[in-house]
């Protein structure tokens, strides 16, 4: 898998996966692989395998679309900031099917990354779609990072909403409708995270740190945040 998610693309580099999509790491596989390169001698060439090309676009928003209630959805104006990365064609037909006014930035993939780096994250990444939220009227921005696993969000004042506030109006809604619902929050989040997740339903929901903030197919930008508004890093 040849990927640079959300860095600059002078940092393209390859995933190394391993059989079942385990990937490579130090620990496993590296170090082996980096003896066969250094030696010089990878050994007897092996017969070639082969590959299959398959449009996954339809069973994607399939599976999204029925994660969510479209009806609950209500109008509103969203700036969206597509960073040139793969959020246009990605999210682009979902949100297309809501009933959002929509100010589509950046929303074609570009290498080249004209405007900025597609990482949220980093205040200066963000500069413009601040702006824009401001300049429209928006109730609402929504900038990705590259490979559009990731999403931050941009309230109608302009200011960046820090991951584990996200995480725990996510959490509040999941325990509203899954009465014991598990929650994972990443380890390094405020402690505002596990009170706000807790605090709709304190006796019907487990609250655990983890990997990520996820449940039954939600996963919000697992971020480490400072108690300063509008400031974050990512884990």
């Amino acid at each position: 898998m040849c990927t640079a998610s959300h860095n600059p693309k002078a940092y393209t580099g390859a995933k190394l996966l391993r059989r079942g999509a385990l990937a490579l790491s130090s620990d496993a596989g590296i170090g082996e692989l980096r003896e066969i390169v250094t030696a010089g001698d990878p050994g007897d060439p092996v017969e070639g395998g082969g590959y299959e090309q398959q449009d996954v676009a339809a069973d994607f928003q399939a599976k999204v679309t029925g994660l969510i209630d479209m009806t609950a959805v209500r109008e509103m104006k969203v700036v969206l900031d597509g960073g040139n990365g793969m959020a246009g064609p990605m999210a682009g037909p979902i949100l297309d099917q809501l009933p959002l006014h929509q100010v589509q930035t950046y929303w074609t993939p570009d290498g080249n990354f004209p405007d900025h780096e597609p990482n949220p994250l980093l205040p200066e990444n963000r500069t413009y779609i601040v702006k824009k939220v401001l300049s429209e009227g928006a109730e609402l921005g929504v900038a990705w990072d590259g490979d559009a696993d990731r999403c931050f969000f941009i309230d109608d004042t302009g200011r960046f909403v820090d991951g584990d506030f996200l995480t725990a109006l996510l959490a509040e809604s999941i325990l509203a409708k899954e009465p014991g619902a598990l929650i994972l929050y990443d380890v390094r989040a405020t402690r505002a995270r596990r009170r706000g997740s807790a605090r709709p339903a304190p006796s019907r929901g487990s609250i655990r740190p983890g990997a990520a903030a996820r449940s039954r197919g939600t996963t919000t930008s697992a971020t480490s945040t400072a108690p300063t508004p509008g400031r974050s890093r990512p884990f």
